[in-house]
């Protein structure tokens, strides 16, 4: 009995400690744009096959309609990866 508490306490204590994957949020602007890179306020970031691209309603957003000037929110991962970029776009 006495073991399976300070298993359950060492378990719980690793869980607390553990980081959790950190996600950073900002909003910008496209400065740029060159394939599968897009430039946000000067900072370079490549669109992968996990990268969300869509508008404020949810429509999907394809790396070409992304112009300078375009307003945009972002996620970035803990290891810089673009996750989600939410451009506000006019079609």
């Amino acid at each position: 009995m006495r073991s399976r508490a300070l298993a359950a306490g060492l378990l719980l204590a690793a869980l607390l400690a553990a980081p959790a994957a950190a996600q950073t949020g900002f909003t910008g602007v496209v400065t740029a744009t060159a394939g599968d890179v897009v430039q946000i306020d000067g900072v370079r970031y490549v669109i992968t096959a996990e990268t969300v691209l869509e508008s404020p309603g949810g429509d999907r957003v394809a790396p070409h309609e992304l112009v300078p000037g375009t307003r945009v929110e972002v996620e970035v991962g803990e290891d810089g990866r673009l996750l989600l970029l939410r451009a506000d776009l006019v079609r």
